[in-house]
């Protein structure tokens, strides 16, 4: 973000998820310009973020995963383990078409949501939450409500919309409280398109 304009106090935890992503991003495409579907991905692998508890704990993942490629799954391992694991490939290897000229998109620059654009969400969801810092929790909800390119990349490797609502209404902030998000989602406005 080289925009000086932009003012974001973050968490500890964040700037550390930042910093994982920037690392990761510059090793992978020699480039420091992260998107916002590559730093949703670095949440998502992460065992202890809150996106990631939430598909598992809802087990969304196995019911995105094809019958046949679950015939893979080594005998003995864990079926949703292998299940979340075949994901998040699917996942990383999605981000290397999001990051090339041949995602089947006119104009690559229209899939890509600035991260300076998500950052700023998260500190208005951070302040209307009555938060002085960017937590995960509000960092979440941006990346995720962003319209993230994320959603259609698992599109196209039909896989079941995994945007269909039930992360999108569980990450709003509608479904947000100054103590932590609700225990039942509820319908809320926004999010994919």
């Amino acid at each position: 973000m080289e925009d000086t304009r932009i003012k974001v106090v973050c968490s500890d935890r964040v700037c550390e998820i930042l910093k994982r992503a920037q690392e990761r991003y510059y090793k992978m495409y020699l480039r420091h310009d992260l998107t916002s579907e590559f730093l949703l991905f670095i949440l998502i692998e992460d065992g202890e973020s809150l996106i990631s508890q939430y598909m598992y704990n809802e087990r969304l993942f196995s019911c995105y995963i094809r019958e046949k490629d679950l015939k893979c799954c080594p005998i003995g391992e864990d079926e949703e383990d292998f299940c979340y694991m075949l994901l998040l490939a699917m996942i990383e290897s999605g981000i290397d078409i999001l990051e090339t000229e041949y995602y089947i998109k006119d104009d690559k620059n229209s899939i890509t949501t600035s991260l300076g654009y998500v950052f700023l969400q998260a500190r208005e969801i951070a302040e209307r939450l009555g938060k002085e810092i960017v937590d995960e929790e509000a960092f979440t909800i941006a990346l995720v409500q962003c319209n993230n390119p994320i959603w259609e990349m698992l599109d196209v490797y039909d896989v079941e919309d995994i945007a269909n609502g039930m992360i999108l209404s569980h990450f709003c902030e509608e479904n947000m409280t100054e103590e932590g998000f609700l225990e039942e989602p509820i319908g809320c406005e926004g999010g994919y398109n």
